[in-house]
């Protein structure tokens, strides 16, 4: 039978339409006595909404050192204000002392960055609690985990220089999974697509490093691509410096980079690809309101969707809301992030003839 819309539910029952949203949606204003009617009336007819009769517990926690995924978990944490939710926020990559404390009575808990050390953690701690990730990559122990789509936004990457420049770096940070993800993507499309083209890989383990290579000349490119801000903060000022007409394109808002505020007023950056904070916003709270709902799924796996912006103003910083929000995420509850994966398709395995070991 087909489940009635909720414009039919309203006018049927002499609520309007808006009454029903906020039900749908947690909305604290709705009187006590009208959301558990209109709650046993929405899942009567197959809306499958939890009453939450008490105010639950949120840990958002910072798990790393980085003002980026602090960023990302202060935006998160303004959209669950709105929810009728008691939230706390931790720092356990300096406190975990006080996140293990918080974690005990805790019905979910956020994490931005974590590796996975913290998500298995919080399940011995509280084997009850829901955990969702924010771009951790490494994680395999979130029941979700939001991230950028790193595919999607590569290849457009890929498609966009490569149609430009005939010789591009793409920097690749060895030790950092997502890097190295982009990095294979870029390049192994690069190299079924654009043959033509010259790209090599620029690997490094430290960002400091690159200084050195950029003074003996081996960063000599028509493009760079950065998987993410470290070597962009880094070798900014050192283009600005020269002149350079490198073009510089980077995977990340550079609004959330470390150390932004140290570099120069007007650092050079072309383009970036961006994902739709607000879009991260909403579905982490969607979907900490309906988890009830996913207990029959293992993980869920979902992907923000990306679009590169050009920057109008020539290689200063971009400016905001240069772009319309995507459309709806994708989600993928198979898909596993896997560690062996980006190792399997690595470019060196697959396209060692172009690399040049810089």
């Amino acid at each position: 039978m087909k489940r009635p819309t909720l414009k039919a539910l309203a006018e049927q029952n002499g609520y309007s339409r808006r009454t029903l949203f906020r039900v749908l949606r947690g909305d604290p204003c709705v009187k006590p006595e009208t959301r558990e009617m209109l709650i046993r009336l929405l899942n009567i007819h197959g809306y499958m909404i939890e009453n939450r009769t008490a105010t639950e517990k949120i840990v958002v926690d910072v798990s790393i050192d980085n003002l980026y995924a602090e960023r990302l978990a202060d935006k998160v944490l303004e959209r669950l204000k709105l929810e009728n939710y008691r939230i706390v926020k931790t720092t356990s990559c300096s406190h975990p002392a006080e996140l293990r404390k918080e974690l005990e009575d805790a019905d979910a808990v956020i994490f931005s960055g974590d590796k996975g050390d913290m998500s298995r953690i919080a399940r011995d701690i509280n084997p009850a609690i829901y955990r969702v990730g924010l771009f951790c990559p490494d994680s395999h122990e979130t029941e979700l985990n939001i991230v950028a789509d790193n595919l999607g936004g590569t290849r457009e990457a890929a498609d966009f220089l490569c149609r430009k420049f005939g010789r591009i770096a793409v920097f690749l940070n060895t030790l950092q999974t997502d890097s190295a993800e982009r990095a294979a993507i870029f390049y192994g499309h690069a190299a079924a697509y654009y043959p033509q083209v010259r790209c090599d890989l620029v690997r490094y383990r430290d960002e400091r490093e690159l200084p050195c290579l950029y003074a003996d000349h081996k960063l000599d490119y028509d493009a760079y691509f950065y998987q993410n801000g470290a070597p962009w903060v880094v070798l900014a000022p050192l283009l600005k410096r020269d002149k350079a007409k490198t073009y510089c394109l980077m995977f990340n808002n550079p609004e959330y980079i470390t150390h932004i505020r140290e570099l120069e007023e007007s650092p050079k950056l072309d383009a970036y690809i961006d994902f739709d904070v607000d879009r991260l916003q909403d579905f982490a709270a969607f979907f900490l309101r309906n988890r009830p709902l996913l207990r029959e799924q293992s993980r869920l796996l979902l992907l923000l969707p990306t679009k590169l912006i050009e920057n109008k103003n020539h290689g200063g910083l971009p400016q905001k809301n240069l772009f319309s929000p995507p459309t709806t995420p994708q989600t993928n509850p198979k898909r596993r992030l896997n560690r062996n994966e980006t190792e399997s398709n690595s470019p060196q395995n697959h396209f060692t003839r172009k690399t040049q070991n810089l």
